[in-house]
């Protein structure tokens, strides 16, 4: 019969053993990644909206927009359309939460929140 070149059945199990040990500690890394990014992405967009606020508010002699689909349907502020958030949410008035959620405020200014975002993380100050 000769010599047989291969690997054996006990060689094969443990290779896949490793392989499974290996994805176990990597899959979930990846989904803690992936909403991470989601998280930033969305912390991002609550910038961009605060940036184009206070440039509208420039541009029309320190009056702040009245509604935030003032200024994001504006192609002069969003020439790519408004921000959507990675998770799926919305952006909203803050003053006027939905369910159980508090309004949001610093003083007298309303704050825009992302109804997926931690509220701390996901505001805008609308004036």
């Amino acid at each position: 019969m000769g010599n047989r070149k291969g690997f054996t059945l006990v060689e094969l199990l443990i290779v896949v053993l490793i392989l499974g040990a290996l994805a176990a500690i990597a899959i979930p890394r990846i989904t803690a990644s992936a909403y991470n990014a989601k998280t930033n992405t969305c912390a991002t967009n609550i910038d961009i909206m605060n940036s184009q606020i206070e440039v509208y508010a420039a541009d029309n002699d320190g009056v702040y927009p009245a509604t935030l689909a003032a200024i994001t349907g504006d192609n002069n502020y969003f020439p790519d359309g408004a921000p959507t958030c990675p998770q799926a949410g919305t952006y909203t008035d803050g003053c006027r939460p939905q369910g159980d959620m508090q309004p949001q405020r610093i003083g007298n200014r309303c704050l825009w929140i992302c109804s997926k975002a931690s509220t701390k993380a996901a505001t805008v100050q609308l004036w």
